[in-house]
């Protein structure tokens, strides 16, 4: 879905899709993950089962769910993530994760 345009509108909708093709360009020109705060779709990280997973809001509790791509994960003194050494990550997930 990613790349397919046309399969991500089957699945998620034309809006969800649009989002989803909206937000990658967003995470491919952004130079860290940092730059993520700033944008629309409520970046934030999981909790619980997909601890270690951020999620980006698309539409109607669509999210983009990823993982860092780092190893080790770059951490600040106070033990949370550096995302602005964030360069890379895994999408693991594209869909409604409460259904």
């Amino acid at each position: 879905m990613c790349h397919e345009l046309r399969l991500a509108r089957r699945k998620l909708g034309a809006d969800a899709a649009q989002r989803l093709k909206t937000r990658l360009d967003d995470l491919l020109a952004a130079s860290s993950l940092d730059v993520c705060k700033s944008l629309p779709g409520k970046f934030h990280g999981l909790k619980g089962d997909r601890a270690g997973e951020y999620a980006i809001w698309l539409s109607k509790g669509i999210r983009l769910v990823f993982r860092l791509a780092s190893d080790p994960v770059p951490r600040l003194p106070d033990g949370s993530v550096d995302l602005q050494k964030i360069d890379a990550i895994q999408v693991v997930y594209i869909g409604n994760y409460h259904d």
